[in-house]
């Protein structure tokens, strides 16, 4: 993700794909942020760690998105959260998002064997994860129709009378494709707990 004030981006060490974030998580950029992980971890094979080491601030908001994101992984997949900084590690402890328990609740009921109720917790937290990713999708989606339903507004407004009822018209659609967006990622964060 190119943000001027965060970026995520993926590489490999050692067998693992790390999800490294850079810059500041908080409500301004943790959309982006869920967006560009679910994004970037789709294709991705074998088991993932998040670096959080370059990380430099975290809001409430952009905790909650870490833990959704952390939580939309696949069974077996997620090996661990590593790096956090002092700073981040502060606001995680005063919310009390303990994220190694986080890692271990995820990880738990996914080993091997027949457990019927293993296999059924894994195929559940299987459909959740893709039901999130869907829903971020959905979210993402949406907005772009709405920042081109807003340009399209701007450019009717300079058209005397009957453009500046188009104009209402189409913010009317941006707006409402907004509230649209904001509710897909409210309920794909929501579904993370």
């Amino acid at each position: 993700m190119g943000d001027q004030y965060l970026r995520t981006w993926v590489d490999r060490s050692d067998r693992v794909t790390v999800l490294r974030v850079r810059g500041e998580l908080d409500a301004v950029t943790a959309d982006g942020f869920a967006n560009e992980a679910v994004r970037l971890l789709r294709h991705v094979d074998g088991p993932v760690a998040m670096d959080l080491s370059l990380l430099g601030f975290i809001d409430c908001a952009g905790a909650r998105t870490l833990a959704a994101v952390l939580d939309t992984m696949l069974p077996d997949r997620l090996v661990g959260v590593r790096g956090i900084r002092r700073p981040v590690s502060r606001l995680i402890d005063v919310i009390g998002l303990d994220l190694k328990r986080l890692v271990q609740e995820l990880r738990a009921g996914r080993g091997q064997g027949p457990d019927s109720r293993r296999e059924t917790l894994s195929l559940a937290r299987t459909a959740r994860w893709r039901s999130r990713i869907l829903m971020l999708e959905s979210a993402a989606t949406v907005s772009r129709l709405a920042t081109t339903y807003a340009e399209i507004a701007a450019d009717q407004a300079g058209r005397g009378a009957q453009g500046r009822a188009k104009y209402d018209q189409t913010r009317a659609l941006s707006d409402t494709a907004h509230d649209l967006s904001a509710r897909f990622r409210q309920r794909a964060l929501a579904t993370a707990r």
